[in-house]
């Protein structure tokens, strides 16, 4: 079951009508979101029928659910799932995903086509969930719900303090600063405001505002808040590299039956330009069992494709790769290979830190 599900408040129930229904009409439920906005609004009007009126009703806890059919949606809002139609006895019906009947009915009784016990309407993303209400997924639903109503503002950050998103992430704050990211062969620079993940993995990010937080869980400043901020500062996020490292490698001949070489390998232009290189085997092939695929192949390497992919270089910006069309060459020998006289580079930034190229 989804480990995220909001429950508003209020429902707006709008209908359509359908013969194969308890009430000769089928419902799209959508709910009132914290700001009294209707939740996809275009969609629920173009789907609903102007002529039948609409019904908004609390969403508390209810009793009365009963099972009505299967059905396949088709036609412009389908596709092709099967679904479960549902009957509320406040007077509407609607439905839910197979997956959603089969997690009630593990854990409640269904008499008769009824379903016993109180149910609930929450949404995980735009899908509309039913969940009873004698179940964990209940509580942390209620608990994931509150956090949406959370707020924090911008000067109530306080470095070294834990924040939890609306997502229910926990993050340490770090400061304001500028957040290094390589994109699209260069690298952006956001400022913004820098948080790194509570668990200790050293995950990085950035916010622009402090909509997606919901609130401090933390009175104090976490106790190893210099360590924190002295592996920020490390980080390939802090800061621009400054120069390249690079040390002669050997390429292997290559590994497991297909002779895959992993990695990117280098060769020097000048101190802030080098060219990357790719190398992948050239293999014949042979069925295991003569004549039939299903049996795999036996392979034998008979030489390598070096692809030249891309132009590395650091300017101003930080790093720039420029792509080069993926220019090959056909080498028949690992020791040829390796006359080439290729390196592994890597990123040199201010902390004195190195990072491969190839990660970066």
């Amino acid at each position: 079951m989804h480990n995220q599900l909001y429950i508003p408040k209020k429902l707006k129930v709008g209908f359509q009508e359908r013969s194969d229904t308890y009430t000769k009409k089928l419902s799209f439920i959508t709910y009132f979101n914290e700001k009294g906005e209707i939740a996809r609004e275009k969609s629920w009007k173009g789907w609903c029928s102007s002529s039948i009126p609409s019904v908004e009703i609390e969403n508390v806890p209810h009793e009365g659910f009963h099972l009505n059919k299967g059905v396949v949606r088709n036609g412009h809002w389908g596709d092709g799932r099967s679904m479960c139609r549902i009957y509320d006895d406040r007077g509407f019906e609607f439905e839910i995903t197979i997956d959603n009947l089969m997690f009630i009915l593990m854990g409640s009784d269904c008499l008769k086509r009824g379903l016993e016990g109180k149910f609930i309407y929450s949404w995980s993303g735009q899908s509309l969930v039913l969940i009873p209400e004698n179940c964990e997924e209940y509580k942390n639903a209620t608990k994931f719900t509150e956090l949406q109503g959370g707020e924090v503002g911008v000067k109530d950050l306080k470095s070294g303090f834990v924040y939890r998103t609306k997502k229910v992430q926990d993050l340490i704050y770090l400061g304001r600063f500028n957040f290094y990211q390589p994109r699209y062969g260069t690298t952006s620079i956001k400022k913004g405001h820098v948080f790194v993940d509570a668990k200790g993995k050293g995950n990085y990010c950035v916010l622009a505002n402090t909509k997606s937080l919901s609130g401090c869980i933390t009175d104090s400043q976490v106790d190893n808040y210099a360590e924190v901020m002295d592996a920020w500062q490390k980080s390939k996020h802090a800061s621009n590299p400054v120069s390249f490292k690079s040390e002669p490698t050997v390429i292997p001949e290559g590994t497991g039956e297909t002779f895959q070489v992993p990695g990117s390998y280098y060769l020097k232009v000048n101190e802030n330009t080098y060219e990357q290189y790719n190398v992948y085997p050239e293999l014949d092939y042979q069925y295991k069992v003569p004549g039939d695929y299903r049996a795999g192949y036996n392979y034998a390497l008979k030489g390598y494709r070096l692809s030249h992919y891309y132009t590395i270089s650091l300017q101003a910006g930080g790093v720039h790769k420029s792509y080069k069309g993926g220019q090959r060459e056909g080498i028949k020998t690992i020791e040829e290979l390796n006359k080439k006289g290729f390196l592994k580079l890597e990123l040199v930034f201010p902390s004195g830190n190195t990072f491969p190229v190839d990660t970066y």
